[in-house]
């Protein structure tokens, strides 16, 4: 019977909003200009600073901006340089977006061979309408990178380059201090990395000397991603791989190519800039970890889909939504149970004052009636004749 169904859907979503809907704890709420509750004191009186590197090569004279997790902008800057950023967000806390975008004078410094054929906006040291390694071209695309600011912090360090990009677009749209993590665990896993890629100092291989392996190789990938571009296309590099990404899966010839331009890359460093040491090892290191990355995710096949270990955070809401929907299934099963049971006059709980079971008894009433009327009219009709049948027609 219908109404025995709407009853028990009713209910069921009574149950839901008992429940609170199943929401964990984890998300972000939208930012409050006064860092949380009235305590009566401001708990971050100096505010927090978030500050970086730009690189694809170093970036000069770009704009930062930083986006709360509501998406509103919070603040903005401009790279100086050697691409340093620092942009005060106040008592902010929560998911940070930085965004890397060209505005006029905004530079890259090409670290590889060759990045690209000279256009407006460019500078060709040389004039041989090439932008090679150590001369920059106008910036013409973006950048981005994420970051949980957390109630603790003072200052927050973001860089930001074509690694932390890839972080951000499979940290999804809904920014939290979880996706952030789980996002920044993938790109690592998937391209061989020991460290959150925004966590690492970029480098300019065009004119450092001395610096960590760890920041040479995670250069030499970042650099990479330019060197497998086609024309220069970083954007198209950075969005083919962000979507191989989102459906977790990359393929082995992709991998492959970035371990090809790593010795590129090294190549053209070590002919560029002979004050900088360990380049050769730092190459070695970082293809050898791509290497793994094939043996141990793709095998002999063609692609490579990465086994995502859930945090304790997501197996835990993964475990209250499971229990939520049994819990629903459940209270579904008895509430029809229960109306049933009330409905039925051979039923030991029937009840015959239950609004459904008087609702019930009026619908059958009114089906006789109904009838009983018509009949009614039907023989007035006769008796009148067919010059007086227009008085019952009922407009």
């Amino acid at each position: 019977m219908t109404v025995i169904k709407k009853a028990a859907l009713g209910l069921s979503i009574v149950v839901l909003a008992a429940c609170g809907g199943g929401g964990g704890s984890g998300g972000t709420s939208a930012p409050n200009p006064t860092g949380g509750g009235d305590t009566g004191a401001d708990p971050y009186p100096a505010g927090v600073n978030l500050d970086g590197v730009v690189a694809k090569g170093i970036v000069s004279g770009a704009l930062v901006e930083a986006y709360g997790s509501d998406g509103e902008l919070i603040g903005t800057a401009t790279t100086d340089s050697e691409g340093r950023y620092s942009i005060t967000v106040g008592t902010y806390t929560g998911a940070v977006k930085l965004v890397l975008k060209p505005q006029e004078g905004a530079l890259v410094t090409c670290d590889i061979a060759e990045c690209r054929t000279a256009s407006g906006g460019d500078e060709d040291a040389d004039g041989d309408g090439k932008i090679e390694f150590g001369e920059r071209y106008a910036l013409d695309y973006q950048l981005t990178s994420v970051v949980f600011v957390d109630e603790t912090a003072t200052e927050v360090n973001s860089h930001i380059t074509p690694l932390t990009t890839l972080v951000a677009e499979k940290a999804g749209i809904t920014l939290n201090q979880t996706s952030i993590s789980t996002a920044n665990t993938y790109v690592k896993n998937m391209l061989g990395l020991d460290a959150n890629p925004s966590e690492i100092e970029p480098v300019d291989l065009t004119k450092a000397s001395s610096v960590s392996e760890q920041q040479l190789r995670f250069a030499l990938l970042n650099a990479a991603l330019e060197e497998v571009a086609e024309n220069g296309n970083v954007a198209g590099v950075l969005d083919n791989l962000s979507a191989a990404f989102t459906l977790n899966i990359i393929e082995t010839g992709a991998l492959d190519s970035l371990s090809e331009g790593i010795s590129l890359v090294a190549a053209a460093v070590k002919q560029g800039n002979q004050n900088l040491t360990g380049i050769e090892d730092a190459a070695e290191a970082s293809q050898s970890k791509l290497d793994d990355v094939i043996a141990q995710v793709c095998g002999t096949g063609t692609s490579c889909s990465l086994k995502i270990d859930l945090t304790p955070e997501l197996n835990s809401n993964l475990e209250k939504a499971k229990q939520l929907v049994s819990t629903v299934r459940r209270v579904t099963i008895e509430t029809v149970d229960t109306v049933n049971s009330k409905l039925r006059e051979d039923s030991d709980g029937y009840d015959s004052e239950n609004v459904l079971t008087q609702l019930d008894a009026a619908e059958e009433i009114m089906d006789e009636e109904g009838r009983d009327t018509v009949m009614a009219f039907s023989e007035i009709a006769v008796v009148l004749g067919p010059v007086h049948t227009n008085c019952c027609i009922i407009a």
